[in-house]
């Protein structure tokens, strides 16, 4: 939206499926979505649930402890825990992998 290039790189785990677009063709189509309002109304609402999820893990490492991150993650998305390296979840939660393993051991203990 800005003409700038992206400063994100996607790296996947799995095998994935990536789709881009180029920035004209975008526009055109977002040029008419305009017109048709349930099409720019499930855009706007996609991109508002975006931002929110984007706020809500920020916010995240403003208030909440490692510990909290890593129970936020396992109610929010479990399926990540099953399926993603922890040295991957280690760097998303913003700890070591030594930390996460004791962020572990301390969860299985307290049950």
């Amino acid at each position: 939206m800005k003409k700038l290039p992206s400063p994100v790189v996607v790296e996947t785990i799995e095998p994935s499926i990536l789709w881009w677009i180029h920035k004209n063709d975008l526009d055109k189509i977002l040029e008419e979505i305009k017109e048709i309002p349930e099409l720019r109304d499930a855009l706007i609402n996609m991109l508002f649930q975006r931002t929110f999820d984007y706020m809500k893990y920020f916010v995240s490492f403003i208030k909440d402890d490692p510990a909290q991150r890593y129970l936020n993650l396992i109610n929010e998305r479990p399926q990540i825990i099953q399926r993603v390296p922890q040295h991957y979840i280690a760097s998303y939660l913003g700890v070591s992998t030594v930390h996460l393993s004791r962020i572990k051991s301390k969860l299985v203990h307290k049950k």
